[in-house]
């Protein structure tokens, strides 16, 4: 006797209210707005060159990662740097942290303190600093193919926001308002400075 679950039994139709079905029938948007490319966030060269229809349909779809590795290529590698903010802001505006993290720092590292502030505020820096530190990783890991020079901007913005208040400004692991964003900014024109091109 066979059961009425065997799966001899083709009368049944398993399709029916299954995940499997379902997930053919996700609108094209929402499927490339939800792609996680994790795999070229690590190694956006790799877009640039070979997924280009992927990366263009995610960026129509307003994909927030598609947008930071949009950005990083065209700020880094492009040299294109108006296009690229617009990418990364784009990217922090879907609240993808990397992207709030990389706009945030370029911000104050050209200058526009107050919308640098204001992004990298949107980790929550004051109750968690791990964050900022997690988008650092990843963005060492997603430029460690790509050519990045420090810029002389970076360098005298990054001085002015040095705190005149007694901190610790060489304890990279600990800040506070009147230090954080200069440590931020310091560890980013430090990585850029000793990186390996």
């Amino acid at each position: 006797m066979v059961s009425d679950i065997s799966e001899h039994n083709y009368d049944l139709d398993e399709s029916i209210g299954s995940s499997e079905e379902n997930s053919y029938n996700i609108p094209p948007t929402i499927f490339f707005k939800n792609q996680t490319l994790s795999y070229f966030v690590a190694e956006p060269l790799r877009m640039l060159y070979n997924f280009s229809d992927l990366k263009n349909e995610c960026l129509v779809a307003g994909n927030p990662r598609a947008h930071y590795i949009e950005g990083l290529l065209q700020y880094f590698q492009c040299r294109k740097s108006i296009k690229g903010l617009d990418h990364l802001r784009q990217s922090a505006d879907g609240n993808y942290d990397n992207g709030t993290y990389i706009y945030g720092i370029l911000m104050l590292c050209r200058g526009n303190f107050a919308e640098g502030q204001y992004y990298l505020d949107m980790l929550s820096w004051k109750t968690n600093q791990d964050r900022t530190t997690q988008c650092l990783t990843m963005l060492k890991q997603s430029l460690k193919a790509i050519r990045v020079s420090v810029k002389a901007k970076y360098v005298a913005n990054t001085d002015t926001m040095e705190p005149l208040a007694d901190c610790n400004t060489h304890a990279m692991d600990s800040a506070c308002k009147d230090c954080y964003y200069f440590k931020k900014m310091k560890e980013f024109v430090d990585y850029i400075r000793n990186k390996k091109q």
